[in-house]
């Protein structure tokens, strides 16, 4: 069940404009065209038909790979907006949907084209109707910062990430910095005065680079083979990291796009370096990890923010949380990433970001109390099912180690996918197969984690 299904059988007015593409034929010539529909709730609105080259939207490999580099040459119809602000209800939020087939269109910059012009915030439709369960009290977000560039600029965008983080998040937050071996020491002298930002030293990260460390963890190097995602794990494994920030790259890719890491952490030659890594793999690492939220981050001399985009698009239904874009040429003074980080860590203080140099993918109901449900069956399923009330610290005052949180991710993608009543007996059956499962797994992670005791608080002082 996707989350717009869930939210329509729940009755929620949400304004949704689906997009998809069209060939129709013409005369004797197919044209691409793109669709807009929008609707509140289950009611339909209208739609509108524009040629996709009226929007420039890229059509083949070929096309988007000349629109990597920059979100210059796409244009929004006058015929779109004054249809949006004819029928949408004023000040309600926007949610963005692709329907299939969508091609290249989660790659084109919407809401930088939209924002202003509809004066509303414009969002994407996040994928997973459950939302994670996560500490009442303590934040953990960690930032892996490998953008492209000389040391000099790399060490500029960092700072200016750090400096714009917000320092009046309202739980004890803790901020986990990785930088490679060159600027580390910039970094550690310039977060010397915030009591609850920790760098990380890349000297930690030299067993990864190592020939004997690959053949010895020969199946554990095939599922992270990125140092960087080696040793953000294992830095982190005693604790749960609530969110991810991405400093890289994007790269459209053959077939699937990707993101980059420029260098390892070391520099110089890594035995194991594996620069490109796809949406699949970086899932499977934020679950790993805990983490229920991700944010990438652009920044002078990506590549392809086209390409990020559309790897940000697609790890935003990979994740039980908020996913976002910033583009950090866009927001010079870090509001943007202010707003951002607010409404994804604070929400219940925080309203919605309405900036275009944001891309966001979230739940509609995510400015809800933090650890409640978007219905009463989720909220049992949840309740029941998973390690919510089996495991205390999942929600309390201390941390849980990674490894339990990563089970409860896991359980809350597959909760997800119950959101609707089974109307079928073979329906009922293969769910309760489920949950029999889902019980079995979260009575046997809970007994482990109880011998393995409490892994008690981690410190941190006061807020950043």
């Amino acid at each position: 069940m996707t989350l717009l299904q869930h939210l329509e059988s729940e009755g929620h007015g949400l304004a949704v404009c689906k997009i998809r593409l069209e060939t129709p034929l013409i005369g004797e010539v197919r044209r691409t065209t793109v669709v807009f529909e929008l609707s509140i709730g289950t009611e339909p609105l209208g739609s509108l038909t524009i040629p996709a080259a009226e929007i420039g939207v890229p059509l083949n490999q070929s096309e988007a790979q000349k629109r990597q580099r920059s979100d210059d040459g796409y244009r929004i119809s006058e015929s779109l907006v004054d249809f949006a602000r004819h029928v949408l209800p004023p000040s309600e939020p926007l949610y963005i949907v692709f329907d299939s087939p969508s091609g290249y269109l989660p790659g084109v910059p919407w809401e930088k084209l939209v924002t202003a012009q509809i004066e509303r915030p414009v969002l994407r439709l996040g994928a997973v109707p459950v939302q994670p369960v996560r500490s009442n009290r303590a934040l953990h977000i960690a930032c892996c910062c490998c953008p492209p560039g000389d040391s000099e600029s790399r060490w500029q965008v960092v700072r200016q990430f750090i400096h714009s983080f917000p320092r009046d998040l309202p739980r004890q937050t803790q901020l986990h910095v990785f930088v490679d071996v060159e600027i580390y020491p910039r970094v550690l002298a310039e977060t010397a005065a915030f009591g609850n930002v920790r760098v990380y030293d890349p000297a930690d990260a030299a067993r990864y680079a190592s020939e004997e460390f690959a053949s010895a963890n020969s199946s554990e190097a095939s599922e992270l083979e990125n140092p960087w995602l080696q040793w953000i794990k294992d830095s982190l494994k005693q604790l749960s990291v609530d969110g991810v920030h991405f400093l890289t790259m994007g790269e459209l890719g053959r077939t699937r796009p990707a993101i980059i890491f420029t260098r390892p952490p070391l520099g110089g030659d890594d035995y194991a370096w594996s620069p490109m890594v796809g949406s699949r793999h970086l899932a499977g690492f934020l679950e790993q990890v805990g983490a229920w939220a991700v944010c990438f981050g652009s920044s002078p001399g990506n590549l392809s923010l086209f390409g990020l985009r559309m790897f940000f698009d697609e790890i935003a239904h990979m994740v039980t949380g908020p996913a976002a874009l910033h583009d950090m040429a866009g927001d010079p003074n870090g509001e943007a990433l202010r707003q951002l980080y607010r409404y994804m860590f604070a929400p219940e203080q925080a309203s919605l970001p309405y900036s275009p140099a944001l891309a966001l993918a979230t739940h509609p109901d995510w400015i809800a109390k933090v650890n409640s449900q978007p219905s009463k069956r989720l909220e049992q399923l949840i309740d029941e099912y998973s390690l919510s009330s089996r495991v205390p610290e999942l929600k309390g005052e201390f941390d849980a180690p990674a490894w339990v949180t990563a089970q409860q991710r896991s359980i809350e993608k597959t909760i997800g996918k119950l959101g609707a009543l089974p109307e079928t007996g073979v329906a009922l059956n293969r769910e309760q197969g489920v949950l029999d499962a889902l019980k079995f797994t979260s009575d046997l992670v809970a007994k482990y984690a109880k011998l393995g005791g409490s892994t008690g608080g981690t410190g941190g002082g006061g807020l950043l």
